[in-house]
């Protein structure tokens, strides 16, 4: 039970909004594959809070023309880039 609880903290955490939990490496069993899973999640949220993060450097910067790279995002991630690149734009 011990791999779930992991499971169970993390999705927890994640719903709090605090992505620092450390997911440790599961084995290939249904529950390793969904700490995997949920550490890909982790991880994809994180980048794409720092390319905000970036963005909002730069603009501060005064490079009001610097947007996000949408296309390394997948799914609805690159969607919301790209909404945030077109109302930067308008």
């Amino acid at each position: 039970t011990r791999p779930l609880n992991q499971a169970l903290h993390v999705a927890q955490r994640v719903g709090a909004g605090d992505l620092g939990s450390r997911i440790s490496e599961g084995g290939a069993d249904e529950t390793g594959q969904l700490l995997q899973a949920m550490s890909r999640m982790q991880g994809q949220m994180a980048q794409f809070i720092d390319a905000q993060q970036e963005l909002a450097r730069r603009h501060a910067a005064g490079e009001l023309s610097y947007r996000i790279d949408a296309a390394r995002f997948p799914g609805v991630y690159g969607q919301m880039a790209e909404e945030v690149n077109e109302l930067l734009a308008s």
